[in-house]
Order: C-alpha cells, then structure tokens, then sequence
C-alpha cells in the first residue's frame, strides 16, 4: 500500500450558589452510560476545568480557537515539561544518526517515522501512515481554511510507505522536522472524511462532526457530549497511544466571570483552570485561602509568554492610518509606562518586557543587545510624533497639518478591560485622544470581527520567536476564513525572509545569527507593541495530581499521567 500526498461579582455569595450545583454523584463510564456498581464500589467523579469562552469547534487547525490539543488531538511528538521532544504516535523520531532524517547537497530532506504498532482512532478503528498523508493533503487545500500551514507547506510528499511507515519529503530544510508536535501534520480520520472532502469541501467544512460527539480523534479524550453553551464531556479514550488515561471524565465548562471561577474552586466545583480562564487577580486570591487551608495549588512561577499591541495595517473602517508610520508606532510605545501597566495587572509577577524571549532563555543576553527599546520617556515620544508631522495644539492633543487628531482605539476583550483602560489614560495623558473598547461577549470568537480592529488590538503571544505572528503569509483573508494569526495584516519582506531563514538553517550557531538579526528587525520596526511578560498561571484543587508546568505551551502537555486522588 502506498498512499501519497503531494503539496498544492461576590465571590463569598456565589461559593453557595457553587456547592449547590457541584456534582454529588457517580459520572458515567466510558460508554456514557452510569454504571450498576455495587454499593462498595466508589465510581470516579469527573474532574471539572473551566474555560472563559467556549470553543467554536474541535480542531485547532480550522479555528486556532478550537479545543484541539492536546486534550482530543495528538501527532507523532509532544514537548515535555523540559521543551525536550518526546514521540508520541510515532515509536522513536528521525534521526540523523541512523539515517531516518536524510539532510541532501541541495538542501531537501527526508525523515522517516515509524508510527507505533496497533494506533487506532478514538472509534477503535486502525490510526496508519495513510491518515497522515490525508491530513497533509487537507492542510494544503487552499480551499481549506486552515490557521496556519506551516510545516506541512515545506513538504513537497508525504506517504505512506505502509501502515506503520511515514515518509516525508522536504523541499528545505526544517528545524524542526524530526519533532512533529502538537497539531503539526496531525492525522485525520480517513475511514470518516475523505470521502466527504472528495465529494464537497464546503459540506466537509460546516459539517457537524467538528461540533458535536461526532468527532473522533486520537488524543487521550473523546467528546462524550457537547451541550453546546453549557459544556463539553469528556471521557477517556482506551485506545490511546500511551494507554488509557487515568482521570476517567473531564467536564468543561464556560464560565466568563472572573468571581465565578473563584468561587467554584472554594466550592468544590471546579478542579482545573489555566491562563486561558484565571488571570493573576484570580491566583493571588486563591494563593490567599489555599495556603491556609491546602484545599488547592496554585502555579505561578512559569513566564513564558507576552503580552503585546497589535497595529492594525489592513484598510479596515475608520483605521487609523498613522499607525503606518513606524515612528508612531515608537511614540506610542514610549508614551505608555509599561511597568506600571504590569504591576497593575499582574501582582508584581512577570515584568516589561522589550523582546519575546524571556530572561531564562540561553539566547536572551545576546539578543538584548540588538534590540531596540522603547522606555516610558514622554519627551522621546514627543520628539517622535513631531518627526511624523504631529504637534501639540491648545487643547493639548496631538494634530497633523490638517487639524486631524491622533486618535487610536485600543480595543480588548472584557477579561482584559482594566488593561485597555490604563493604556488608553497613558496616552491621553500623553496627548493622543485614546479609547479603550471592550468587544462584546457574543463577537469574542467571531475571527472577522476581531481582526477588523481600526487601532490597536491587545493580544497575548507563548511564541519565543514574536516573528511567529506577523509574517505576511499569515495575514486573515477571506480566503482563509479570516484565521490567520497575523491579524493586523503587518508586512515586512526582510522579516518573511529572516523568519523562513532561521526555520531552514539547521547549523545552530548560524541560526542563532538569524535569529539575533530577526529580533534586531522585528524591534526596530516596531512589528509588535510588546508590552510586558505574562505569567502563565494555572490553578488545581488537591484532588488532581500530576499537573507539571510546562516550559512552553499548556498545563495539560501530560493530562493523560493525571490522577484525581479519592476523598
């Protein structure tokens, strides 16, 4: 068999509200169906996480606000709570060593994996080398919306050689081609969708089976049930490659409110939320009870991660052009007291920050020397704004020639609104006539909607690398369905070719010099307002054991090692 793919409010009030609502029962066994246990025998409770905002889908890659990985979704490697590449899906990675990663003269490669024996679907139906080779002939649909195609746009084939055996073939070298992580060339059900695509890619993509108990994928959980606007259930998938996991159920829920959350951990009702649903405000105050009771664990000494602005380059209504002008972009920066933005928000963790790398990070003291910053100096940014062609007036705001006020609109989620504010009172204190706009609840995971902001937009980045998100070729259009991750459509052919060039550039000291020179561009041009480094902080009860932070990504890296401790 050779199958080929070739690339074209109180929180003391709610706790009762909470312990009224929290699960007093039995959850139901893998087949979702409560079992008849005898008395004696204490069935596992699900273990309750929380979420802010419920997910549109179940695939990371059509939406990069999908649930996806790696609770339901797994590729043939993770990352360990080292950043160290371990195999998943796959029984070893390629290796230079013994010839299973193959670098030729002309700089095309090839690695070869071997996937572990008897993979299966979450349906118990066979996982193999073909389900892979599909997989990559989806991403490269340009019909397929997809959040991003990298790596799977640097492979010229991918094939099944047999069941087990997975070849594929770059057309340039790749960094990191031996550790295929996360959702990078993640398999799809063939025995399900391929007929489906063939037939007609638009049913394909609206169908149901992204947003329901119809999903099958290969992660260690399965969608039991999707009670859309209230929950997802999950249950654990027997048919996982490191076995069945050890929590039986998962519950997630959506809970918008700060308060709220709190008040379920003290309740009992929640177990698990990481930075995607707590901020800071919410550790410190369950640090407070916790270490008093040791009801719980909080996790807060991981950084990795920004906080940053996005300028929004992309002819949208009522943009504000200036922000075209790099020297705007550094007035803006200078104007703004970015320490004081952080020890506001985040309890004195974290810190500014001028460069996506953090202080840890062995590259760090070099690329703090090529970098530019911009410290809180209003004279500087006044210096800029007048280089641009923008004075004082009487009224104290800043004006171009024509009388036009230099207005900028800042616009956040709700769960950030106190950030948007502070922002927006610097620069008004400075002279530049800011707004903060909260964008509504029910348009937070409408991906049009958010990337038509006609200012500035606050986002958060895990990537090292800040290049990741505003490389042109991952600019929203409507082609992609507005899912790109450069979202305010920034352009730079030196950072495209740089950022190419430090994934294809396998000797390290070279790529390291790729990388220096990458940060030197990315910070003088202002790519990105990097505001400050972000804590990602997490939250347990006692009763879940295992949790590991992690050096890059998500908490739930090993959910499938988890325990959850009987009372």
């Amino acid at each position: 068999m050779r199958l080929r793919s070739r690339a074209p409010g109180s929180i003391l009030a709610l706790c009762f509200v909470f312990a009224a609502c929290a699960s007093s029962g039995p959850s139901g066994d893998s087949s979702g169906v409560v079992s008849d246990a005898k008395p004696s025998v204490t069935l596992q409770r699900a273990v309750t996480m929380v979420l802010r905002v419920e997910p549109p889908g179940l695939n990371d890659r059509l939406d990069r606000m999908g649930l996806g990985y790696p609770l339901i979704t797994s590729s043939l490697a993770f990352l360990d709570d080292r950043l160290v590449p371990q195999a998943l899906l796959a029984e070893r990675l390629p290796s230079q060593a013994d010839s299973s990663w193959t670098v030729n003269s002309d700089g095309t490669m090839k690695t070869t994996y071997r996937l572990r024996s008897d993979l299966r679907w979450q349906d118990g139906n066979p996982l193999t080398a073909g389900d892979f080779a599909f997989a990559h002939y989806v991403y490269m649909d340009r019909e397929v919306p997809v959040t991003t195609r990298l790596p799977e746009n640097l492979m010229s084939e991918v094939a099944a050689i047999d069941d087990r055996t997975l070849q594929i073939n770059w057309n340039q070298p790749y960094v990191e081609a031996n550790a295929l992580v996360g959702s990078q060339l993640a398999p799809l059900p063939r025995h399900l969708l391929q007929d489906s695509f063939n037939a007609d890619k638009a049913s394909f993509l609206s169908s149901s089976f992204w947003t329901s108990a119809e999903y099958v994928g290969n992660g260690p959980y399965r969608v039991k049930d999707w009670d859309h606007g209230v929950r997802i259930a999950l249950v654990a998938n027997p048919y996982f490659a490191f076995g069945k996991p050890k929590i039986e159920n998962i519950d997630i829920r959506f809970v918008a409110d700060n308060n709220t959350i709190v008040a379920g951990f003290f309740a009992g009702s929640i177990d698990f939320a990481e930075y995607t649903a707590i901020a800071v405000e919410q550790v410190v105050i369950l640090k407070q009870r916790w270490d008093q009771d040791g009801a719980g664990r909080v996790y807060s000494d991981t950084l990795f991660g920004t906080r940053y602005l996005e300028f929004q380059h992309r002819d949208v209504p009522d943009r504000q052009k200036a922000l075209e002008d790099v020297r705007v972009r550094r007035a803006l920066l200078h104007a703004l007291d970015r320490q004081a933005l952080s020890d506001a928000l985040q309890a004195g963790y974290g810190g500014v920050a001028d460069t996506a790398y953090p202080k840890t990070a062995p590259l760090y003291s070099r690329v703090a020397q090529v970098i530019s910053t911009y410290p809180y100096d209003l004279r500087r940014a006044d210096q800029a704004l007048g280089d641009a062609g923008w004075s004082k007036t009487t009224d104290g705001l800043y004006r171009d020639g024509g009388g036009h006020s230099l207005d900028v609109e800042v616009r956040v989620t709700g769960e950030r609104e106190q950030e948007g504010q502070i922002i927006a009172s610097d620069w008004k204190r400075a002279g530049i006539d800011a707004r903060s706009f909260v964008v509504p609840r029910a348009l937070t995971t409408d991906v049009e909607y958010r990337v038509n902001f006609p200012g500035v937009a606050d986002s958060a980045q895990p990537e090292i690398v800040a290049a990741t998100n505003v490389i042109s070729e991952l600019a929203p259009t409507a082609a992609n369905k507005f899912t790109g991750k450069n979202r305010g459509s920034y352009s730079n052919p030196e950072i495209d070719r740089l950022y190419t060039l430090s994934l294809t550039t396998l000797a390290q000291g070279q790529r390291e010099d790729v990388l220096l020179e990458l940060e030197r561009v990315l910070t003088d041009d202002v790519a990105q307002g990097i505001l400050y480094y972000q804590p990602r902080v997490a939250a347990s009860s006692a009763a879940v054991q295992g949790v590991k932070p992690p050096v890059f990504g998500t908490y739930l890296w090993n959910v499938w090692e988890w325990t959850l401790a009987q009372p």
